[in-house]
């Protein structure tokens, strides 16, 4: 007597192909020895040392105290960093072109590292340093 099977169902056929891919996807990344921090675009890893990093300055309190210390308003620099990259650091926008927390165009300001772009004190800093000599306009936020 032969038994005939069933075909799966959607359903199965649904989880078990996601579960093939993820397993695809995140167990190479967990054999690796890597941890999941990554550089700005994942373009190298970072390895974990036994020394906890130092802790950052969250980007709106960065902000708000080199706001401080340019004599800038505050809320206007925190509401300009929010539209441009919802205060994140590694914000990566138009296409590539725009990079961190202030959004550079570096082709535009050759003055500005793609390192310090993603670095939000460095970033913040020119940024303040723009603003405070008359160039908040090269923010389309601040319009």
């Amino acid at each position: 007597m032969t038994m005939k099977l069933k075909p799966p169902t959607p359903a199965f056929l649904f989880v078990f192909l996601w579960l093939l891919i993820a397993s695809l996807l995140v167990l190479p990344l967990l054999l690796s020895g890597h941890s999941f921090a990554y550089e700005a675009l994942g373009e190298e890893s970072v390895k974990l040392t036994d020394k906890a990093a130092p802790p950052q300055e969250a980007p709106e309190a960065l902000i708000r105290r080199l706001a401080r210390e340019y004599g800038l308003d505050e809320d206007e620099m925190v509401k300009v960093a929010f539209c441009e990259s919802s205060l994140n650091p590694s914000a990566i926008g138009d296409f590539g072109e725009s990079v961190g927390l202030w959004q550079w165009r570096l082709k535009d300001h050759p003055e500005i590292t793609r390192e310090c772009a993603l670095n939000a004190a460095c970033s913040t800093q020119e940024a303040m340093k723009a603003i405070k000599s008359g160039k908040l306009w090269w923010w389309s936020c601040a319009k």
